[in-house]
């Protein structure tokens, strides 16, 4: 379960920043290996998985808390684990998380969590060093390159065997998807530690976890002069006599180290690996021996405020600029805006900032979209179509079937996280009698976390319409599977019907017949679940070779131009040309709907 040297592997290979997280757990001789996909931090997972061997075991599981535990477990057992999620999955498994900082692990327990500065595929913009250093209080490492992200993972396997405490790697969405070269180091052969029991340490009851709290606060300690007698930083001069202290870490570094070369700020930069604990000494001399000091991060003043504390204990009186002044909270930093503002803050004088009309006209802001021929669009057509007079509120959940929201299908008046759309339906029903609720659930997030929503749902009796719309695939980070998806798949309807709530089944292609059972659904009480069933587009195991052959045609002497086959269905095939329907073949997926939905049939299939 351990890796093995690889033979004859380039020195030097160019991957991107996950791929390195990736190599660096391979190398460092990590055995076991769960997550629950989730953009950025997706890649990771799946490159263990393309490249696994006997060396190690790497698999999905059904959400982060489940991928948690089991990598705790494995710890536990002896072989070197990690967990890998992105920076919202961290919320699901909080909860086994606490416990096992608080009772330590027997071999080593990496966490990798992506964080997304800006939001470009979460719900909310966190930053996982406030959990690591200051919730969990456990060591957090920040790359700022692919080649630290390797090196770093290294280390964090290494640092979470000696101290047999967790330890997380933070990256972000630029160093996840940044492309640079690395070098590989030579494999760590490493035995399984086995199988210990220690009823104690590993079985967290209130008088166990009393003593094992005592315990890591010592291991704390540990790690803490560890870090103070070790080289967990790295250091820039850009002259023999700086003027400025900079601190920064992670992906701000690099940005940091680009705008102080461009505006020739005479600095001294501080660079830690290790963003808790903070090398004390180090810092301690760095703040005796400077008065001006700027903190340069993304997100939350975590070191800022760290540096601040540092200082005071010490009795320095610095002058600490960072939040507000050189970055915000919230949002990517940017080269552009660091330089403005460091520039603004030290009065040095540089161009305004140059507009590029050249990208602006290239590249256009879109909005995003479902595929065409996605089934989630015709289940979408088809709850508009038959639930009109029913007054809905549509309680949407985490998947590509979010982009319900979007026009024209508007059917998305809540959203929060994964899992919580039948628990909203649930109030909702409550609070808003007179209207039907409706959940909107996609296979792999009933998976996981939708089943105890629905259990808490029927064990309520709630008047809730929920539509699980099933495309057997975990489609938005990719096409990583779920119970939905294997030969030997669970089945959706038939563990819903063991629940004990009413199901109904439906194809969402046929969007007559979907119509009229979601209506005989909707006229019910109770807990009633439509089970929508039809495979993702992008799945090529699943179309049918023969219809992809066809082409789909408008005749324009039937078409009037009306545009509801463009204002239904919103497909990115179909466009007005000369105020008549045209379709595009090039992305028609030949699924049909448009020809059911056309009331002139003048949208035709041509074999």
């Amino acid at each position: 379960m351990y890796a093995k040297p690889v033979p004859d592997r380039p020195s030097r290979e160019m991957v991107l920043g996950n791929h390195a997280i990736a190599l660096g757990l391979i190398d460092a001789g990590v055995g076991y290996v769960a997550s629950y996909p989730g953009t950025p931090s997706t890649e990771i997972m799946t490159f263990l998985i393309d490249k696994q061997d006997e060396a190690y075991h790497a698999s999905w599981s059904t959400n982060e808390a489940v991928a948690m535990e089991e990598a705790i477990a494995a710890s536990i057992t002896g072989v070197d684990s990690a967990f890998i999620c992105k920076s919202v999955g961290l919320n699901v498994a909080m909860d086994p998380l606490m416990t096992i900082v608080n009772s330590g692990t027997n071999s080593a327990l990496v966490i990798v969590v992506a964080d997304d500065p800006g939001m470009h595929s979460s719900q909310n913009e966190q930053d996982t060093r406030v959990i690591g250093a200051k919730l969990a209080d456990i060591p957090v490492f920040e790359p700022s390159t692919p080649q630290e992200a390797y090196q770093y993972t290294r280390e964090a396997v290494d640092l979470s065997r000696k101290f047999g405490m967790p330890v997380i790697i933070r990256t972000v969405t630029r160093l996840s998807h940044a492309l640079a070269p690395i070098e590989r180091d030579k494999p760590s052969l490493t035995d399984s530690r086995g199988f210990i029991p220690n009823t104690r340490k590993f079985v967290s009851i209130p008088g166990n976890a009393r003593k094992n709290h005592h315990e890591t606060l010592r291991i704390r300690k540990k790690i803490q002069e560890y870090a103070n007698e070790g080289t967990f930083w790295k250091e820039i001069l850009t002259d023999s006599d700086p003027e400025y202290l900079v601190i920064t870490s992670g992906n701000a570094a690099n940005y940091t180290i680009e705008a102080i070369d461009r505006l020739e700020i005479s600095a001294h930069i501080l660079i830690p690996k290790l963003i808790s604990p903070l090398p004390l000494p180090k810092l301690h001399d760095l703040l005796r021996q400077y008065y001006s000091v700027l903190v340069i991060e993304e997100l939350e003043p975590l070191l800022e405020d760290s540096v601040r504390i540092i200082a005071s204990k010490i009795g320095r009186n610095n002058r600490i600029t960072g939040k507000d002044v050189l970055t915000r909270r919230e949002g990517e930093l940017t080269i552009e805006d660091l330089r403005f503002s460091l520039a603004k803050f030290l009065g040095i004088d540089v161009p305004k900032k140059v507009q590029l009309p050249m990208v602006d006209d290239l590249v256009r802001m879109r909005p995003p979209v479902l595929c065409a021929g996605c089934p989630h669009r015709s289940s979408y057509v088809d709850l508009q179509s038959a639930l009109k007079s029913f007054d809905p509120i549509y309680c949407n959940d985490i998947g590509c079937y979010s982009l319900g929201v979007m026009p024209p299908h508007k059917t998305a008046d809540m959203l929060i996280c994964m899992g919580a759309s039948i628990p909203m339906a649930t109030a909702t029903s409550v609070t808003q009698p007179d209207r039907l609720a409706v959940a909107v659930i996609g296979d792999s997030t009933f998976w996981h976390s939708g089943l105890s929503g629905l259990a808490n749902a029927i064990w309520k009796n709630a008047d809730i319409l929920v539509v699980i719309v099933d495309n057997s695939y975990t489609a938005m980070t990719g096409g990583q599977p779920n119970p939905s998806s294997h030969s030997q798949a669970l089945d959706i309807a038939n563990v819903v019907r063991a629940m004990g709530a009413e199901v109904f089944e439906i194809n969402p292609m046929d969007f007559k017949e979907s119509r009229r059972v979601i209506k005989e659904a909707a006229n019910l009480s109770g807990v009633r679940v439509i089970v929508s069933t039809y495979p993702c587009v992008l799945r090529k195991d699943t179309q049918d070779s023969t219809l992809l052959q066809t082409k789909l045609i408008v005749e324009q002497d039937k078409c009037n131009g009306c545009s509801q086959c463009q204002d239904l269905l919103g497909c990115p095939a179909i466009a007005m040309v000369d105020n008549l329907a045209a379709i595009d073949n090039s992305l028609c997926t030949k699924c049909g709907l448009c020809i059911q939905v056309c009331r002139r049939d003048a949208i035709v299939r041509l074999s």
